[in-house]
C-alpha cells in the first residue's frame, strides 16, 4: 500500500482524513438518518483519498469496512473507486461482496471487468430480473447496438443461492452480475454504490415502479454519474393496478432527480412532461430482422404472447373471442405462448378463477395449444395468421411491434398508446374491449382469416410501419440521447440537442394526447365494477399489500427525512384517522 502514494498525484485529493470521518460518524447512532445520509455525500467530496491509500493495508480494509457498517456508502465507493488497479483484484472483489452484497465468484469477474482499463466510457443497466420477456429481449437489442462505442455492465437482483432462469443472452463485451438482496442496504444504495464504485459515466435504470429503487436518481444526482429512467410501463399503470398505488406518490419526485427520464409512446411521454421536464420519447427497436413478404398462411392460427399469469394481460378475453372465432371459423386454432396459471382470478368477476372459465367455454382441446415461454417466438409469428392482443395497458406493446416485422396482422384493444404502433385498418384493428364487448375483436378476426387481399394488404403494411422503428434508427436515437446527457453543461443546451435527435414532443402531438388521456381516465374511473363477495384469502392479500405499502412508505421517510420526523409524522397521521372517524361516528349519530 505505501508504494501507492507515487501513483496519486499530490493534491489531487484535499479534504478531511479517514480516521476523522469516522470518528465523527461513531456518534450517530442511526446510519439511516437522513442528516448522516447528506453528511455521507458532503464527507465523500472532501475525503483525503490520497491519506487512506497510503495507509497500512489492514487499516485501508478496516476503514472500507467500517465505512460499510456505518451506512457510509458514498466515502466507501469513492476509496474503492480510487484503488482500482491499486490493489490484487481479489482483495477489492472480497470488499464489494462482503460491504455491498454479493456473491464471491460474480464479486470477482466484476473487479477483473472494472481492473481492465478501457477508454470507454462504462454504462451500468439496472433490471430488476432478466427472464424471456419482451422488456428483456429490449435490452438485449439496445446492449447490442451499444457495445461498440461504451463498456457495458448489466445488474440485477436475486437472494441467496437463488437459481435465476436462464434469460435472453448479452453481448460477450458486456457483464452481467447479480446484486444479493439484503435487508441491510436498500436496493437503490446498492446500485448507487457499485456505479461509484466502478467509476460509472450513467446509470440507465429499469424498473421505475420499485419504490426502493427508485431513489437512486436523488442518491447519485452531483455526483457525475449521469441517469436516465426508462419507463417500460404505461403512465396510469399506477392506476389501474392497485398493489401499484404507493408508487406515484414517489415516482414525481425521483423522476424528477433523473437526468433524462424515458418513455416509449407519445402518449405517456405527453402525460409525464408536465412533470419531468427531462422527458424524453424514444420507441422500442424491432427486436428482429425484417423478414421477407409473407404469403397467405395454410393454416388459421390466431397467435397470442404474454405473461398470461397476470392479470392485465387479460387471458380471459382471448378465450372468449376466440370462443366467438370458432362459431364463425369452425377450423380455426389459438395458440398461446407465455406463462399462464390456471388458478387466476380473472378480473371484474365474482373470483372466477382462469380453469374455470376455460371449461366453461367448452373450447374444443385440440383449438387450443399452450406452448408456455419460448425463446425464439419469431416461427410462431410466422405461423400465425392475426396476434391477438387484448392486454388492458401496456407500455409499448412489444409483441404487436414483433408481429409487424414478420408481417402478421393485429388486433389489440385499444389502449392509450397502441396508435403508436396500430393504425386502424392499415396494419391491424384497434378495438375498445374495456366495456367487455369482445363480439367486434372476433368479427375482425375471422375476416382477417377469411379475406386473403385485406390480409396480404395488411401484412405487408405492418412490416412497413414496423420499418420506421427499426434497430438502427432506435439505436441513433439512443447514441443521441446519453451523448447529451453526458456532456449536457446547461438545460437550453440540452434541449437543443434533444430537439436534434427528435426525441420531444410537438405541440400538436401533445394535444392529442392530452384528449386521449381525458377520454381514458374518464372512461377508467366511469366503470362501475362489481362489489365481490372476498373471500378470507383475497381479505388477507388486501392486508399484506396495505402492510407492504406501509413499511415500503415508512423505510422511504427513514432514509429521507430520519427517525423523529418519521416517526412525528406517522403519529400526526394516526391523528387525523381517528379525527376523521370519530366525527363520521358523530355526523350518523346525529
Amino acid at each position: 500500500m505505501e508504494a501507492l502514494r507515487d501513483s496519486v498525484p499530490l493534491g489531487q485529493f484535499e479534504g478531511i482524513p479517514c480516521s476523522d470521518i469516522l470518528t465523527q460518524a461513531m456518534k450517530t447512532e442511526v446510519f439511516e438518518d437522513a442528516h448522516l445520509r447528506e453528511q455521507d455525500r458532503n464527507w465523500s467530496e472532501r475525503i483525503d483519498v490520497e491519506e487512506c491509500i497510503s495507509a497500512d493495508a489492514s487499516e485501508c480494509e478496516d476503514m472500507l469496512k467500517t465505512f460499510a457498517e456505518r451506512g457510509l456508502f458514498f466515502c466507501y465507493a469513492k476509496l474503492m473507486s480510487a484503488l482500482v488497479g491499486k490493489i490484487p483484484a481479489e482483495v477489492w472483489a472480497r470488499r464489494i461482496s462482503q460491504d455491498v452484497g454479493m456473491e464471491d465468484d460474480e464479486a470477482q469477474r466484476l473487479s477483473d471487468f472494472i481492473f481492465q482499463r478501457s477508454h470507454k466510457k462504462l454504462l451500468v443497466f439496472y433490471e430488476d430480473v432478466w427472464l424471456l420477456g419482451g422488456i428483456e429481449r429490449v435490452v438485449s437489442v439496445l446492449l447490442n447496438g451499444l457495445k461498440d462505442e461504451y463498456r457495458l455492465l448489466l445488474v440485477t437482483s436475486k437472494k441467496k443461492n437463488e437459481e435465476c432462469p436462464e434469460g435472453f443472452p448479452i453481448p460477450q463485451e458486456a457483464l452481467h452480475v447479480h446484486l444479493l438482496w439484503t435487508p441491510r442496504i436498500p436496493l437503490y444504495l446498492q446500485v448507487a454504490t457499485i456505479c461509484l464504485a466502478m467509476n460509472a459515466a450513467m446509470l440507465i435504470g429499469n424498473p421505475n415502479i420499485e419504490q426502493m429503487f427508485m431513489p437512486v436518481y436523488g442518491e447519485l444526482k452531483g455526483t457525475g454519474v449521469k441517469t436516465i429512467a426508462v419507463n417500460h410501463y404505461f403512465y396510469y399503470l399506477p392506476f389501474q393496478y392497485k398493489p401499484l398505488r404507493h408508487v406515484e406518490s414517489v415516482r414525481r419526485k425521483t423522476l424528477n432527480a433523473a437526468d433524462s427520464v424515458v418513455w416509449l409512446t407519445r402518449f405517456s411521454a405527453a402525460c409525464a412532461a408536465d412533470l419531468n421536464e427531462n422527458t424524453v420519447y424514444i420507441p422500442n427497436p424491432n427486436t428482429f430482422s425484417r423478414m421477407p413478404a409473407r404469403t397467405v398462411p395454410k393454416e388459421k392460427i390466431v397467435m397470442a404472447v404474454g405473461r398470461f399469469y397476470d392479470p392485465l394481460k387479460r387471458i380471459d378475453r382471448v378465450l372468449s373471442i376466440f370462443k366467438k372465432v370458432l362459431e364463425k371459423e369452425p377450423d380455426a386454432k389459438l395458440w398461446l405462448v407465455g406463462q399462464y396459471n390456471g388458478r387466476m382470478v380473472i378480473p371484474g368477476t365474482k373470483g372466477k378463477r382462469l380453469g374455470k372459465l376455460f371449461y366453461e367455454l367448452n373450447l374444443p382441446e385440440e383449438s387450443v395449444v399452450f406452448w408456455g415461454p419460448q425463446k425464439n417466438v419469431l416461427d410462431f409469428y410466422l405461423k400465425s395468421a392475426v396476434l391477438l392482443f387484448p392486454s388492458e395497458c401496456e407500455g409499448y406493446g412489444m409483441v404487436v411491434k414483433e408481429a409487424g416485422v414478420a408481417g402478421t396482422p393485429v388486433v389489440v384493444n385499444d389502449f392509450p398508446g397502441s396508435e403508436d404502433i396500430v393504425e386502424q385498418g392499415k396494419n391491424g384493428y384497434r378495438i375498445n374491449m374495456y366495456q367487455g364487448d369482445t363480439d367486434e375483436a372476433a368479427e375482425c378476426i375471422a375476416c382477417l382469416l377469411n379475406d386473403k387481399q385485406k390480409w396480404l394488404e395488411m401484412s405487408e403494411n405492418s412490416q412497413k410501419l414496423a420499418d420506421t422503428t427499426n434497430t438502427e434508427t432506435v439505436i441513433l436515437k439512443w447514441k443521441q440521447v446519453i451523448e447529451s446527457t453526458l456532456r449536457a453543461k446547461n438545460p437550453e443546451e440540452f434541449k437543443n440537442e434533444l430537439l436534434e435527435a427528435g426525441v420531444l414532443l410537438d405541440y400538436d402531438d401533445k394535444n392529442d394526447c392530452y384528449l386521449r388521456a381525458t377520454r381514458f381516465l374518464e372512461q377508467l374511473f366511469a366503470v362501475e365494477k362489481p362489489k365481490e363477495k372476498k373471500t378470507l384469502y383475497f381479505c388477507l392479500l388486501d392486508v399484506f399489500y396495505y402492510l407492504r405499502g406501509v413499511v415500503i412508505r415508512t423505510r422511504y421517510l427513514l432514509n429521507e427525512i430520519g427517525f423523529r420526523r418519521t416517526c412525528i409524522r406517522l403519529v400526526n397521521k394516526c391523528k387525523r384517522k381517528l379525527r376523521s372517524v370519530s366525527s363520521g361516528v358523530i355526523r350518523k349519530s346525529i
